[in-house]
């Protein structure tokens, strides 16, 4: 049984039309305004905070799963739940960025292919 990889709120499941090799999963840390470097160049870490972003190349999908997707990724927030490197997460995104790439548009037909777009963790 395939595990669920994103699932966007409103059960908007991504998981079927991600291409194989295209999902990136990033942590990174952010720092309070105490970090830097001494006179000495040792550096001082004050971090915060680790943060996910995840970034998702899709194969061919679905005008109508297409547009679902959308509808949740050009929220100001949304939720999202999936799998990573750590095993299961539900947390909070924003989207980065969209980018859907059309391979056939005609009256009665539509393929949409090569879709990535990132999401980062609030």
């Amino acid at each position: 049984m395939m595990k669920n990889v994103l699932v966007l709120e409103g059960n908007v499941n991504v998981t079927p039309f991600i291409k194989a090799r295209g999902y990136t999963w990033t942590k990174n840390a952010l720092h309070s305004d105490k970090t830097g470097r001494t006179k000495d160049g040792k550096a001082r870490v004050d971090k915060i905070a680790d943060k996910l972003t995840l970034s998702y190349e899709l194969g061919e999908t679905p005008v109508e799963a297409l547009a679902a997707m959308e509808a949740v990724l050009m929220q100001q927030t949304f939720h999202a739940s999936g799998y990573g490197v750590t095993g299961s997460f539900s947390k909070e995104f924003y989207c980065s960025s969209f980018a859907p790439k059309a391979a056939v548009i005609t009256d009665g037909h539509e393929v949409w292919e090569s879709v990535s777009f990132t999401m980062i963790e609030v």
